[in-house]
């Protein structure tokens, strides 16, 4: 596992850079404007590795401050941020920066629970996470980040990156389109617990 998680490391870091580097387009930037998500999907097969996921980009009607705060301040507030989950309890934390946090997830017959590793970096406004494989895990693999931008209009532009690998069995192959809908709906589910908040 470790093999597999260091090489899941190497491709998601080569995959989700790339579409990083990639500009968003006028037509993704008008479906930001108008409140969209922009997603692009990935896929991948490395070694035993069923990798899914992408990047995806979201603006939040909030300053980056605001956002970043959310992120940071209280790990139960996740529960509201991520899509399908039904727990979440932070195991430990060092300073501001690291954390291990549990997740338990339903999405339609499916459960995963798995904890992950949070590393914070406050100054470029970048949470890292990767499976603790140390921890009981029903996912395979996982790693990815959320990055915190300005955007016009004091709001804020959420980018995010993931690829995972969620496990075998006739479920999980039937339904893998929609957990990957959901994996890149991470963004808009974020901008809609801040905005409700706001409001």
């Amino acid at each position: 596992m470790c093999v597999a998680l260091a090489a899941l490391t190497s491709v998601c870091r080569a995959q989700l850079g790339e579409a990083l580097r990639r500009p968003l387009s006028p037509h993704e930037r008008a479906r930001l404007e108008s409140g969209e998500t922009v997603a692009r999907a990935v896929n991948e097969r490395r070694g035993e590795l069923r990798l899914m996921g992408g990047t995806s980009y979201q603006v939040i009607d909030a300053p980056p401050e605001v956002v970043w705060a959310q992120l940071t301040e209280d790990s139960s507030e996740y529960r509201h941020m991520l899509p399908k989950v039904e727990r979440v309890d932070e195991l430990d934390r060092s300073g501001d920066t690291e954390r291990r946090i549990r997740f338990e997830h339903r999405v339609g017959p499916i459960r995963a629970h798995y904890v992950m590793r949070l590393t914070f970096d406050p100054e470029r406004r970048v949470v890292q996470f990767r499976l603790d494989t140390t921890e009981p895990h029903t996912i395979e693999a996982g790693w990815g980040f959320l990055r915190i931008r300005g955007y016009p209009g004091n709001r804020t532009l959420v980018s995010f990156g993931s690829l995972v690998d969620v496990g075998r069995g006739l479920v999980t192959d039937v339904i893998r389109p929609t957990l990957q809908y959901w994996i890149l709906r991470i963004p808009w589910t974020l901008k809609r617990h801040i905005e409700s908040q706001r409001r």
